[in-house]
């Protein structure tokens, strides 16, 4: 019998898809055998597989103050829906709360909530919007270039318009960091000492930056700008001051360095008082004239924006931003009651959900305003941390960063801190993420790295540097336009925390972790120097990086002592993860399911009521009568 053109068709794909697999699996194989010298050459140094107890005993009560102490941690959900011309978009946060003690002489004990679904505590909201209006609110359909307008390179149909939002997620990443802050700040018996979270923390930090760097898009896409607070409209200075307002002087942050110059000045007028150039560079060392001239062009223009104005020789900064950061908390909190509370507000700007009232008229907020609030709590949370000493783990699986092997390994090697005995053609040939290129060096070294196992922690912002070949070894480039990420704020590293008790060889997977950094534990002889030539001057850029497993690092030591004791072998699904991360996920899942019951339940109720029958054949789409009547003539 003769193949027809569609059995030929899907023959040669089937062919394509059988070459190509077996392609990639036999690339593999080379890349791995790679990854087995590699530990030999040089990964040994940097895998930390002793941990003590006894240690982290001493740490705990160094850094909590106390043996026994109180966590959570934080997981999201969100859904998306089409209801007849509507979108439903669906996001939410909750957490799992337990108590850990340490022990001097055994692995610290730790309490699971038992009856999670009742004791466990959340937040959550539903949007529904006319499918029309969705790219009115979501930034991903706002043309780049000219603000307040569509772009028209992306198609405008209905399903394109779901497939492609990003509100709920949006929604849901802002409860996520609104309900750690609300579990921090609640005033209990005993407080939230340790907070993990499902969350890369240092790459939300760097993307809800880089969403909110359009300045020309604030208002036209926004509607921030203009909300009242305490009697005073937010402004656009406000939003600008609060994109990068971390302050932690014992950390150096934010550095006097790059573009964060001006924010430093604007910070060191506020919290110094009235100050001349002189003064200011004084207190930075300062006697470049290059630098130098640089402050004064930020000074004239931080008065042409109206942040601060000059009185003789003196910059003072103006009295409505003394208490900018005040009232960005105050905005994050009332946005977050009417968005998240189950008690109305009361406040008549937020009396509609995910409106804001200006003016009379009512304005959703956007993508681009939840950017702005999640990036502002985000701070909160830090602030809160570093005053109370909670500390803030985020755990990240399946991950596909490549900053230990594209930019870890090149610049310390250039800089002398890696011997250079690898070559650049196996280099080359290892795994291209940091996850696999650990993970199958753990495998196929099976017998000489034991597990739990830690990479030893470095500065999250090396996932923003690579060489500057042009200077010397110790010279360092920003990745892109030569913009550096913050340093001394989070530190990075990758864990594996269990293997199976029948087979070595079995081992969970690799995770991402980053924490936030506390001067009294993370600045002692682990900071490197690096230089970056910015606008004509070599400005110096202060990372940390644990150079080997035999450096000490107390805090690493205590989180790896915690987590490991907050797995479980006997739960498959959780094997090498962290139970309750685990817990929480399973709250939001049971959550996100019982949300898609209730909107299946009503769009039944309104489907099969006989009034509304008109209503439901003009306001349902083309795709959802077809889909009705083909599963219709399946059943038959």
């Amino acid at each position: 019998m003769k193949h027809s053109f569609l059995s030929e068709t899907l023959k040669r794909v089937g062919e394509i898809l059988r070459t190509e697999a077996a392609s990639q699996i036999s690339e593999y194989e080379t890349i791995f055998k790679t990854s087995e010298k590699i530990y030999e050459q040089f990964l040994h140094r940097f895998m930390v597989d002793e941990f003590s107890v006894e240690d982290a005993l001493a740490t705990a009560r160094s850094f909590f103050g106390e043996n026994k102490i109180k966590y959570a941690a934080v997981d999201g959900t969100e859904y998306t829906k089409s209801f007849f011309d509507l979108a439903i978009f669906y996001g939410g946060a909750f957490a799992a709360i337990g108590e850990i003690e340490f022990k001097s002489d055994a692995p610290p004990s730790v309490t699971y909530p038992k009856e999670f679904l009742k004791q466990g505590v959340g937040c959550s909201s539903c949007i529904p919007v006319y499918i029309c209006e969705v790219p009115e609110i979501d930034q991903t359909f706002f043309d780049e270039t000219t603000p307040g307008e569509l772009s028209l390179r992306r198609p405008l149909d209905d399903q394109t318009i779901i497939d492609n939002s990003s509100i709920a997620d949006q929604i849901m990443t802002f409860a996520e960091y609104y309900l750690a802050y609300k579990l921090i700040i609640d005033p209990q018996e005993k407080p939230i000492q340790l907070l993990l979270m499902d969350r890369s923390l240092s790459t939300d930090q760097a993307h809800f930056t880089v969403d909110t760097r359009k300045k020309s898009h604030w208002e036209k896409n926004g509607a921030l700008i203009g909300v009242e607070v305490d009697g005073v409209k937010i402004d656009e200075n406000d939003l600008w001051l609060g994109r990068y307002w971390i302050q932690n002087p014992e950390l150096g942050v934010l550095p006097p360095r790059a573009d964060y110059l001006k924010y430093y000045l604007v910070f060191s007028l506020r919290n110094n008082g009235p100050q001349s150039i002189d003064e200011v560079c004084n207190n930075l060392d300062i006697d470049d004239e290059q630098t130098t001239e640089r402050i004064e062009r930020y000074m004239k223009s931080l008065i042409r924006y109206g942040i601060i104005h000059k009185q003789g020789e003196r910059y003072q900064l103006k009295e409505r931003y003394q208490d900018t950061w005040e009232r960005l908390k105050k905005l994050v909190k009332m946005i977050g009651e009417a968005l998240f509370s189950e008690e109305p507000q009361g406040d008549p700007q937020f009396d509609k959900l995910m409106k804001v009232k200006k003016d009379g008229e009512y304005h959703w907020f956007t993508t681009l305003d939840m950017n702005f609030l999640t990036l502002f709590c985000l701070y909160m949370i830090l602030e809160k941390c570093w005053k109370d000493n909670i500390l803030l783990v985020g755990i990240t699986k399946d991950t596909a960063a490549r900053d230990f092997k594209r930019q870890v390994i090149p610049i310390t090697t250039r800089a002398g801190l890696i011997p250079e005995n690898l070559a650049h053609a196996e280099f080359a040939n290892l795994p291209n993420t940091d996850r696999m290129l650990l993970q199958s060096a753990s495998l196929l070294n099976w017998q000489k790295v034991k597990v739990p196992w830690a990479l030893v922690e470095y500065d999250s912002c090396f996932r923003t540097l690579i060489p500057d070949l042009d200077r010397g070894i110790q010279h360092v480039r920003g990745a892109i336009q030569n913009k550096i990420a913050p340093e001394r704020l989070f530190v990075k590293t990758y864990i594996q925390l269990s293997v199976a008790d029948y087979d070595p060889q079995l081992r969970s997977n690799v995770l991402l972790i980053d924490r936030l950094v506390y001067p009294q534990f993370d600045l002692n002889d682990n900071i490197v120097t690096f230089s970056n030539h910015f606008s004509g001057v070599d400005e110096v850029v202060d990372v940390i990086h644990y150079h080997t497993k035999d450096h000490k690092n107390e805090l690493q030591n205590l989180v790896m002592t915690i987590l490991s004791a907050m797995t479980d072998p006997s739960i498959p699904e959780a094997f090498g993860h962290n139970i309750p991360l685990f817990i929480a996920d399973n709250i939001a899942k049971w959550q996100n399911r019982y949300f898609q019951d209730v909107i299946n339940s009503t769009r039944h109720w309104i489907t099969s009521n006989p009034a509304l029958r008109k209503f439901v054949f003009y306001m349902s789409t083309f795709r959802d009568r077809r889909s009705k009547i083909e599963r219709t003539r399946q059943q038959q």
